[in-house]
């Protein structure tokens, strides 16, 4: 699908003022493309949107950075975080987003699984909008309220999950033995309140990691990679 870009029609204006508070968000136009979403009928088409965010704290510091979200219009469900901006990395934020995250819908909410280093990173939404613009809108304006965690380091964007349990070797790339590699999240599933997350390490051998409904781990097997 052709990305598209839309006007963010944002109360901007209201944020830059300084009567109001020394800490602002100012955003470029919104860019959106399609997603997919797994849920337990099969795979729906959701919308992912990126617009660009100046972030401007208290203190005065200036961040550069994303809100990334998607919205699933037939529940509703809007999902959404924040992600500071690194000029070396040259991929967009829906880009990465379609590379290395899993989305799952499931009774009203939208949930989010991404590995980072020896962490799953989960987040969960249940926040329902009429429109992707009113989801933008909704988290420009939850961002703006919460520039002083973020700028304190309180802020908590996921439910992480320590992956240690897999062993070091799942970790490890072939012959190298310093660098280790984070997993890929192959899939999702959810059955009877528990999240089955398939992973697959750099050596193609694969764990299952079966978690309760707060995210909490109740099972971890792994399988040897296939033989070629």
């Amino acid at each position: 699908m052709t990305p598209t870009l839309l006007p963010l029609v944002f109360a901007t204006a209201a944020c830059l003022s300084a009567a109001d508070s020394a800490q602002s968000v100012r955003t470029d136009p919104m860019r959106s493309e399609e997603i997919r979403v797994e849920t337990a009928a099969g795979p729906v088409t959701a919308v992912a949107a990126e617009a660009a965010a100046d972030v401007q704290f208290a203190n005065g510091r200036t961040e550069s950075g994303y809100v990334v979200g998607v919205y699933e219009p037939k529940s509703g469900v809007f999902w959404w975080r924040y992600e500071v901006r690194n000029p070396s990395v040259l991929t967009g934020p829906i880009e990465r987003m379609k590379e290395r995250v899993r989305f799952y819908g499931a009774d009203a909410r939208l949930v989010s699984f991404q590995t980072n280093g020896r962490f799953l990173n989960i987040r969960e939404s249940v926040e329902r909008v009429n429109s992707l613009q009113a989801g933008i809108d909704s988290a420009l304006a939850s961002l703006k309220t919460s520039l002083g965690e973020i700028e304190s380091g309180a802020k908590e964007w996921f439910t992480r999950v320590d992956l240690s349990s897999l062993g070091h070797d799942f970790f490890l790339r072939p012959g190298n033995a310093a660098a280790l590699d984070p997993p890929a999240v192959k899939s999702v599933s959810l059955s009877a309140g528990r999240w089955d997350v398939t992973l697959e390490g750099p050596n193609r051998d694969t764990a299952i990691l079966t978690l309760d409904d707060k995210y909490a781990v109740v099972n971890v097997r792994r399988q040897p990679a296939p033989k070629p």
